[in-house]
Order: structure tokens, then sequence, then C-alpha cells
């Protein structure tokens, strides 16, 4: 058998983390090449989605689908669609011609975002919207505990201009409305398929604050699962939904690692914090994310220590955004780029027993952990610290599952030793070098979400490229990685959606 996995979207959390990851699992990982899941621009056809999964899957596969792909071709698209009804019957129409094909033994595991209230952000004045959201949601849930009414008969009096409190612009909120309703509808049709077509159904609930109008709205929709007697889970996050729930997959589906993973928790005062973003403590969080991936607690396990990769949860959740603050013209004035290749000492060393998990900074805009990778010489095997604590946490169980099955050998295979290099330079690249640094450059240097044309995109480009080589090989070069030298030999680092918010780097390491 084999798994077959539909992603969101093309973003690097999405597509591109999981797309060099997988080859380093003893078990077939099928996903589309890139340009069939569209764009930010243009989302997928539903047409070319659904030949692909028709074309891979097999009696007794696994398929893990996001119904943001299937139903709205992204989550860019989802989050401003409203008249989705032909396509989510055509999406019904594929899920039971796949339980068809893969049969009773296989299974169909489906997530889908919960959409954050304020919609798409494609300028810095769109900021406000997050401000004007969080307000309207608080008075749409007096308005409609006050009236006793259910979501469903709320939303449709509001979409007509009724039942608007006062003060709040009826024209937005009816629009408001038509979107949730929307997304209400589409969810609930696919629910309706039940257990004899679907398996599982994963719910990620994308920037809350675990109030308002958005938390009865999902409470609501737990219910009507239960009601369909749908297996339903639930978390805080939204972009490592799907990284969380393959990681479940390959720890029920692949053989059995030799190594186990471990999580330690460096300041448990982050387990009682409700980060930004996110409605819940992040201690529960985490637990429900490592229940989804399959990653159990060590108490009274049988493995050896030796035998543990451990993840470290390390730093101390601060409450606000430092990316807002790069938005909103007051940039922290990052040194030039100089600055890090000067700072930077050779690595002398990188763990094969533990990566960490940084939560000091929403969105990863953290110098203090730049300079600390610049000057330390003791490395852990990988570092992931951007987007919200529910990303990061899920990206590094993802990881976590994934590596340590060429970690098993004390000399990796050169094909997983050569991926795994290449991971875990790309790795610091990504997460340390880009997202802790070149990108708050990037901002104050040429100013909003994203590069003005395609000449900045491409100089910039170019410019990132050639700064993370120079680091990279100041960094690696010459360090021995699992036994092996490591020399770099080409970096290119993109920006796939055209904006400064991710990036994805491609490492070239000399072959052992």
């Amino acid at each position: 058998m084999k798994i077959v996995y539909l992603p969101t979207d093309d973003r690097p959390y999405c597509y591109g983390v999981v797309r060099r990851l997988k080859d380093l699992v003893p078990l077939e990982i099928a996903m589309p090449e890139r340009p069939m899941l569209g764009n930010r621009f243009e989302g997928a056809a539903l047409e070319r989605l659904g030949s692909w999964v028709q074309g891979v899957a097999s009696p007794g596969d696994a398929l893990l689908l996001s119904l943001d792909a299937l139903i709205y071709g992204g989550l860019v698209q989802g989050r401003e669609t409203v008249d989705s009804r032909e396509r989510v019957d055509a999406v019904c129409e594929l899920l039971r011609m796949l339980r068809q094909r893969i049969g009773p033994s296989g299974k169909i595991v489906l997530f889908f975002v919960w959409k954050r209230l304020w919609g798409n952000l494609v300028h810095p004045d769109d900021m406000e919207k997050m401000k004007q959201a969080e307000a309207t949601s608080r008075r749409l849930e007096q308005a409609l505990e006050k009236r006793g009414e259910s979501i469903a008969v709320f939303l449709r009096m509001l979409r007509r201009g009724a039942r608007v409190p006062e003060g709040l612009d009826v024209g937005q909120v009816a629009q408001l409305a038509r979107l949730r309703s929307a997304q209400r509808r589409d969810l609930l049709t696919i629910l309706d398929l039940k257990t004899e077509v679907i398996d599982q159904v994963h719910l990620a609930r994308e920037d809350n604050n675990g109030r308002g109008f958005y938390a009865l709205e999902v409470a609501s929709l737990i219910a009507e699962a239960k009601q369909r007697r749908v297996p339903m889970s639930s978390a805080e996050g939204g972009d490592e939904s799907g990284m969380v729930l393959l990681a479940g997959m390959i720890s029920r589906f692949a053989p059995k690692s030799s190594y186990a993973v471990g999580v330690n928790i460096a300041n448990r005062e982050n387990l009682e914090v409700s980060p930004t973003y996110e409605g819940r403590p992040f201690g529960e969080t985490l637990q429900m994310l490592r229940q989804l991936a399959g990653i159990a607690s060590a108490a009274g396990s049988s493995t050896s220590p030796e035998n543990y990769l451990n993840i470290s949860f390390t730093g101390e959740i601060q409450r606000g955004d430092p990316l807002l603050n790069v938005l909103h013209d007051r940039p922290p004035n990052p040194p030039p780029m100089d600055w890090l290749l000067e700072r930077s000492v050779p690595a002398k060393k990188i763990s094969r027993r533990y990566l960490r998990v940084d939560l000091s900074h929403i969105n990863g805009v953290s110098e203090k952990l730049v300079t600390w990778l610049a000057g330390e010489t003791e490395l852990p095997l990988l570092v992931i610290q951007s987007g919200t604590m529910a990303n990061r946490a899920g990206y590094g169980l993802f990881a976590a599952s994934v590596v340590r099955y060429p970690l098993e050998m004390k000399v990796p295979e050169p094909v997983k030793w050569r991926r795994l290099a290449e991971v875990t330079v790309a790795t610091y690249l990504e997460e340390v070098v880009y997202n802790g640094y070149l990108r708050t450059w990037a901002m104050s240097k040429w100013g909003g979400l994203e590069p003005s044309d395609e000449a900045t995109l491409m100089s910039a480009e170019r410019e990132f490229s050639d700064a993370a080589f120079a680091f990279a090989s100041r960094k690696f070069n010459g360090l021995s990685f699992l036994e092996r030298p490591l020399t770099i030999e080409a970096v290119r680092l993109r920006l796939p959606w055209k904006r400064w918010f991710e990036c994805e780097v491609e490492v070239t390491v000399k072959s052992p």
C-alpha cells in the first residue's frame, strides 16, 4: 500500500517541505507535481486533481486529501469563495469513486481549514481588517446568544441584512455571512457522505482567539460531525495540518522505526500560554498535534535513550507579532547582510539526537536566534521557528517522524545521507537565516508584503541566494555530518509565492 497526499496548496509548509522529506520514509508517498496545485493567483483545477488522485490510488491505499484544494483550488481562494455548490457536489462524487477504487481496506482522511475572519492580506493597510474582524466577531456572538437561534438561521438572516447589530456595516456583515455560510454548507455536504465514504475529517482552526462568533462556528461544526457519526478532530493551526496527519499515517502504515521520538519542554510555562493567532493554550495544542502525528509520551517506553530523536521546545512565547511592526513602517533596522557572514564561525558538530523548535517569536523574526546560529559550533539536526506556534510544532513533529529513518544506521546509505544533509542545511537557511533575518532585511529595504515587480523579485532572489550560499559554505563546509564530510555545492533561494513572507531553499551537497 501507499499514502496518497494532496496538500492544500504549493506553499513551502504544505508542499516543498513534505516533498523533500518524504523520500526518507520506507513507504511510498505519492504527491502531485507542483503546477497541478495552481498558485497564489490561480487555484487548482478540480479536473486535474481528480484525474491525478484516481490515477495513482489503488486498492488498500490511504488517501490524505485537502478539502480546500479540492473544493476551492487552495486556501487563498477558499477565503474568498461564496459560490462553490457545483464544485463541492463534484468533490463528493469524486470521493465516492475513490472509495470504490481503494475498497473497504483503504482509508480516506480529509482536512479542512476553518478560515480566519479577516480573509486575505495583500497590502499593509489590510492589517486593520484583523482588528475589525475581532470586534465584529464579538458583536455577532453577543447577538446570536441573545436571540438563541441556530447559527444556520442567524447566518441566513445576516445575509439578508437582518439581525445586524447596531453600529456594524450592514453590507460588510452580509458579505461576511455569505462567506461563512458557504464554508459551512460545503463542509456539511462532505460530512453527509458519512463513514460509508470517509474515515476521518480534521478541522484546523486558523488565526483565531478562541472566542467570539468563530468559536461558536467551530463548536457547531463539531456537533454536526458527531450527529453524523463522522470522526472529526480539531486543533489550532492550518498550514501544518497536512504534515501532522501525514506523520500519523507514516506512524501507522510505515515499517516501525527503531528510533522513537521524544518531546522535551524547556520552559513549561509555555504550556499555559495561548499564543497570538491561537485560541487555546499551547500545551493543549501540542498534545492534540502529538496524538494526530502518532507520537505518544515516552513514559513506559522500552526504547533505549540512545535510540531517541528528541524534539526540544525552547524559548519563551511572546505576545504580539514582530512582523507587523516591520509592515507598519517600524522596521528593526537589521544590519547589512555582510554582518551575518562576518559573525559566522564554522560548525564542528551536528547532533543526530535532537532537533530544536524555538517558540520565541511569532513568524520567526528573531535576531537573537540568528546570532546564536552564526556563533554556535554544535548544532541540532534541525531548527524550526517560523509561522505560528501550531505551525512550527506540527512541522517539528512531522520532521522528526521522517528523519528518524535514515538515522537508524550510523552511516546512512549515500542517497539517504545526501538527502538528509540537504534537508538539514536548507532548513537552517529557511527557518533561521531567511525567516529570522533576511525577510526583515528585505521588507526594510523594499517595503510592503511583496516585491513591487518581477525585476525586484529576481534581483532579491539572486541577492538572497548568494548570501545564503556564502553563509552555508562558511558554516557547514568541512563538517563531518553523520560520519561523512559535508561540502555545499550550490544554494538557490526562491520566493515561490512572489512575496516576502515565505521562501524555499534548494541545496545541493557533494555526493559521498
